[in-house]
């Protein structure tokens, strides 16, 4: 009985377990990561920015403010960019700091790079069931997916795919789609 007990954990099952704890441990970092994220994200919603007076009103109350961007690429899909701005609570100025006006031009040149000539188009419900949960229950819709980052003002993108809505399992309509994402993801991570 010894020597079946030491052939498991020499063995896959022993991996397997491994990889699993691996895994979950992964995602509560994830989530600490994320949670941590957010939470710097909207401490800065409501601040003073460092932008002293509004230069088209002259108003000196410019705090930021969350905005959402439209993103104009060649993959239809991608919807938009959240960031952090200063906006003048007078006029409504919005002003843009060199850095991400920099990151957004990036975000647009990577989803640029992973579209192709067939996928630029909206696919509207193309997976009819989940292939992890078996379940038919899946939806076109917007996901918003974090960009996490150290010191960026740009929180996260917006992109059109199905989804599951039991387990939340994406299925991207074009494996250029994901690419992009893990790129972007990748690029906020090392900023």
């Amino acid at each position: 009985m010894s020597e079946n007990k030491r052939d498991y954990r020499d063995g896959s099952l022993f991996s397997l377990e491994k990889v699993i704890m691996s895994s979950v441990k992964d995602r509560v970092n994830y989530q600490k990561r994320l949670g941590d994220f957010i939470g710097r994200q909207s401490a800065l919603v409501g601040k003073k920015s460092e932008v002293r007076y509004c230069w088209k009103c002259n108003g000196t109350e410019i705090l930021y403010q969350e905005e959402e961007l439209p993103l104009i690429t060649k993959n239809k899909r991608f919807k938009s960019a959240k960031l952090i701005t200063a906006i003048c609570s007078k006029c409504g100025e919005k002003y843009y700091n060199r850095k991400e006006t920099k990151q957004l031009e990036e975000i647009d040149k990577i989803i640029n790079s992973y579209s192709c000539e067939g996928n630029n188009n909206v696919v509207v419900h193309s997976v009819s069931y989940c292939e992890v949960c078996e379940s038919d229950n899946i939806e076109n819709v917007e996901l918003e997916v974090y960009l996490l980052s150290k010191d960026s003002k740009i929180i996260s993108v917006t992109i059109q795919e199905d989804c599951c809505t039991r387990c939340n399992a994406v299925y991207y309509a074009d494996e250029g789609d994901q690419m992009a994402m893990e790129h972007l993801k990748y690029f906020f991570l090392t900023q």
